[in-house]
């Protein structure tokens, strides 16, 4: 049995065989056990639904504010000793002088040959995390934008996993699988620090247990230690929010 059915509802681990139609036709089982499950995610997963967005994982384009926010902090050491403008350049070639160009004509395109396609994809993921890790220590990736927010997480953590082997064990292509989990764990994280509240925190909880045992079980990483450190870090947001969530409810019945 797959890790995908064995594991249940993607939202609530409860046993299902009802997919999400959309992403079914792109090939990938995005199981939800109900519609109240699927439309506490849906604001988020919608942005990665369906054929030509679920499988393989797309990010999606960059909003014009997060375009300009890139540019505002290009030179902004996101990476260890590094700006986003030497990761791109290192990854996939961009000069840094056609940095603001590039990502600006990123909406503009319709379409790509592979190549430009990796670049495209690539670009979004590293921007992601840029900005990301800008903010991963001030809170602000929790009080923002829902969709923002979670993309840039998301986006995060997949960085902080390290490399992975080229060819996953279950035949989908590469992170697929744990991306979207990677994606409902942070979309129920970020409600659960703007809305505290027990059955949230109990759905972000389910959710790491999950998206533990994907990553363990079915990606391939070349760093195993780099993959338990992105793990443990991981564990430890959700027992930050954990604290906060029961710290504001008790605060809240006291008023």
């Amino acid at each position: 049995m797959s890790s995908v059915s064995r594991l249940g509802c993607i939202v609530c681990a409860g046993s299902t065989t009802n997919r999400c139609s959309s992403c079914a036709k792109a090939g990938i089982d995005i199981l939800f056990c109900s519609s109240d499950c699927q439309k506490l995610v849906w604001p988020v997963h919608k942005t990665v639904c369906g054929v030509d967005k679920a499988n393989p994982f797309r990010w999606p384009d960059l909003k014009p504010d997060e375009v300009e926010e890139a540019i505002r902090n290009k030179g902004h050491e996101s990476f260890p000793s590094a700006t986003i403008l030497t990761v791109l350049h290192r990854a996939v070639g961009l000069q840094p002088d056609h940095f603001d160009a590039y990502i600006r004509s990123l909406r503009d395109s319709a379409t790509f040959t592979p190549i430009e396609h990796y670049k495209k994809q690539a670009t979004l993921s590293y921007i992601r995390y840029s900005a990301y890790h800008r903010t991963r220590d001030q809170l602000l990736h929790w009080s923002g934008d829902p969709t923002t927010s979670v993309l840039r997480c998301t986006a995060g953590w997949a960085f902080d996993l390290g490399p992975e082997v080229p060819h996953a064990r279950d035949g989908l292509s590469g992170r697929t699988p744990v991306l979207h989990r990677i994606l409902v764990h942070q979309t129920i994280m970020h409600k659960v620090f703007n809305e505290p509240d027990p059955r949230l925190l109990t759905l972000a909880k389910r959710t790491f247990d999950s998206l533990k045992v994907v990553i363990e079980e079915d990606l391939q990483v070349a760093d195993l230690e780099r993959r338990q450190q992105a793990l443990d870090r991981l564990e430890a947001s959700l027992s930050m929010v954990g604290r906060w969530t029961l710290t504001a409810l008790a605060e809240s019945s006291m008023s």
